[in-house]
């Protein structure tokens, strides 16, 4: 018995020890289970949310492709009443997975770069008279964002929102370039011959531009009848109406560029720093001590500067203008294309070139000074890396620039400093500084070559224009 009490007390630690280690798996399993099975919820629901997304992306991308190309049809035919359609023919199957949705993203958005490469095509035919084949040589291919996933191995659901990010900020880029287009057209030159019969001006119909028929001897009118002409009424186009209402509806309309002042453009949503007023000084700064460089090249071991004045550039112009409200919305071929070896006419049945200037001094300035004229000029910027940066603008009289073929800035249209007599000659301070400015526009380059184009309108006595690269915004 004793030997049994004995052995017995030996034994009690190891039970002990075993019923705690069985205690513990009991928890891990009621536990660590639930745990386990929670992460992988967790987990699902992050990749519904993830794949929600990307759909979301991809059907907008699809709905702005769908209103582009409702807004470049003809009206359509009365229905016969046999149902025969697009609605007849069997739906494509959806596409379901992160690759496809990706896939599909980024065939829309070659699609609608396609067709604002057809308007270009027949804008530059129309403007220089030449065949569309012609036009579309003179193009420079398009600027396709490459794709952030390498063919061979599929994109991960990260990578397809990135990418699509931005191929839905080129559709939507695209929506309000045509909405705009369509605006200007709005009052209505013309309806399709069709609608009228010969000899007759066709009346206006629903997807026909507003206004009456150029067929025949029907002259253009607005809600008028020409000669022999069948009366019209205005009807705005209907893919008008429906891309506008599109805009407004989603908020898009905040991306049109504003007037002067200082605005971040450096991501899609813009926010106002400062607006432009009548007689606005220009902000102020101490040119004691200021580093200031000319330069079109931007990167790490470069000579550090607090301004740079953008002095190099190649200038055409003048082009004839049409009075000082409507001459800066009058398109001229190099807003079509940039062609450097293009020649044009110009004011007096001139022949226009590129010119490449270098200006010693600041500010830049046209080398063939007209009243009433149009001039352009273009430049690159290159950077080691992408990052934002803040262009400072002036002018006398007014500008546009596009950064990377994005139009980001027009002038504003109050009364600017340097419009009392002596002009901007008699801003030596400002001049001095390099700060004849009326506004800001922050931007997002990238890495590599960067594309200015600048539009400048001069009425009458002094221009120039001003282009200067800050790394922070100086109120």
């Amino acid at each position: 018995m004793r030997f049994s009490s004995l052995t017995s007390k030996a034994r009690r630690p190891y039970l002990i020890a075993s019923l705690l280690a069985h205690a513990g798996l009991l928890a891990a399993v009621f536990y660590v289970g639930p745990y386990s099975i929670q992460a992988a919820t967790i987990e699902r629901h992050v990749k519904n949310a993830e794949r929600s997304d990307i759909k979301r992306r991809v059907d907008e991308i699809d709905r702005i492709k769908s209103l582009l190309e409702k807004s470049r049809q003809p009206a359509p035919a009365p229905s016969d009443g046999t149902g025969a359609g697009a609605g007849s023919a069997a739906k494509a199957v959806a596409p379901s997975t992160v690759p496809q949705l990706l896939e599909q993203g980024r065939r829309m958005s070659e699609e609608i770069e396609q067709m604002e490469r057809g308007d270009k095509v027949k804008e530059l035919a129309r403007l220089l008279n030449i065949p569309e084949q012609q036009a579309r040589a003179k193009l420079a291919p398009p600027a396709v964002p490459a794709p952030l996933a390498s063919p061979a191995k599929p994109a991960s659901a990260q990578q397809a929102l990135a990418e699509l990010r931005r191929h839905q900020q080129l559709a939507r880029d695209a929506l309000v370039r045509r909405e705009q287009q369509l605006s200007r057209e709005r009052d209505g030159t013309r309806v399709r011959p069709e609608n009228g019969a010969p000899g007759q001006g066709g009346a206006g119909v629903p997807g026909a531009l507003a206004g009456l028929g150029d067929g025949g001897t029907g002259k253009v009118g607005k809600g008028g009848a020409g000669k022999n002409g069948l009366q019209g009424e205005d009807v705005p186009n209907a893919a008008h109406i429906e891309i506008s209402g599109y805009i407004a509806q989603t908020g898009m309309a905040q991306a049109k560029v504003p007037r002067g002042g200082s605005w971040d453009l450096s991501t899609p949503k813009n926010k106002v720093e400062r607006g432009y007023g009548a007689a606005l000084s220009a902000p102020g700064v101490k040119a004691e001590g200021l580093r200031k460089i000319s330069a079109h090249a931007i990167g790490k071991g470069a000579p550090y500067a607090d301004r740079i004045f953008l002095n190099r550039w190649h200038i055409i112009g003048p082009f004839p203008g049409q009075g000082p409200d409507d001459s800066i919305d009058v398109v001229y071929p190099p807003e079509i294309v940039v062609d450097l070896d293009a020649e044009y006419a110009g004011i007096g049945a001139s022949t226009l070139r590129w010119e490449y200037l270098t200006n010693p001094e600041y500010p830049s300035v046209a080398p063939v000074r007209a009243q009433d004229a149009v001039y352009y000029a273009y430049t690159e910027l290159v950077m080691d890396e992408e990052r934002d940066l803040v262009l400072a603008l002036g002018s006398d009289d007014d500008t546009k620039l596009w950064f990377n073929e994005r139009l980001v800035w027009l002038s504003g249209d109050g009364y600017k400093p340097w419009y009392s007599s002596p002009g901007y000659v008699g801003l030596g301070k400002e001049i001095d500084a390099w700060n004849l400015t009326e506004g800001t526009r922050r931007v997002h380059f990238r890495k590599g070559r960067n594309t200015l184009l600048l539009k400048l309108y001069n009425g009458a006595s002094l221009s120039f224009f001003s282009v200067v690269v800050l790394a922070d915004v100086q109120q």
